[in-house]
């Protein structure tokens, strides 16, 4: 059995915060080519490192979740994280209250969605973050670290991962 879920569309902040962003470092851009007054070199690094930036980021965006019988796949444009099935303590599906106590650590801030370690200041504890839509959040514990995910189905993910967690555990 293997089932794909899509992550949720991108909420409004993650738009707003992408296009503030991205107008910024064009504004930046253009500020520095107009008055470098010979020096082009300096606007041209500067509009290389917004562009190197911009699209590392759009490279981690994730895409998709993959479940199979025994692996729970987190897949970005770029990487993919594997949780095995038997390693998952504990999946909740946490809707509009998922990022309620949690400041960003490092990450996107919601850049191309919201994507990087999150400190959860209430639970103590650090979560990476592969999310696009605050709103369709699910929570993952396994026994090494912590995941917050969106998907559009965050309901029906949580109760198969449940069920294919039985059936592991029925196995052995």
């Amino acid at each position: 059995m293997r089932i794909t879920f899509r992550y949720g569309k991108a909420d409004r902040l993650s738009w707003v915060v992408t296009l503030a962003v991205l107008g910024a470092m064009g504004a930046l851009s253009a500020v520095l080519f107009v008055g470098a007054q010979g020096a082009y070199y300096v606007a041209a690094w500067a509009t290389a490192l917004c562009v190197a930036v911009g699209v590392l980021y759009l490279l981690s965006k994730p895409t998709r979740i993959v479940l199979d019988d025994r692996m729970l796949e987190l897949r970005c444009l770029l990487d993919t994280t594997y949780l095995p099935v038997e390693s998952i303590v504990d999946i909740v599906a946490v809707g509009d209250g998922g990022f309620r106590h949690k400041i960003p650590l490092l990450g996107s801030f919601g850049f191309w969605g919201y994507l990087g370690r999150y400190a959860d200041l209430k639970a103590k504890r650090i979560y990476s973050v592969y999310a696009t839509n605050r709103r369709q959040c699910v929570a993952i514990h396994t026994t090494r670290r912590c995941y917050m995910v969106s998907c559009r189905n965050a309901e029906l993910l949580v109760s198969l991962v449940l069920e294919a967690r039985a059936r592991g555990a029925k196995e052995l």
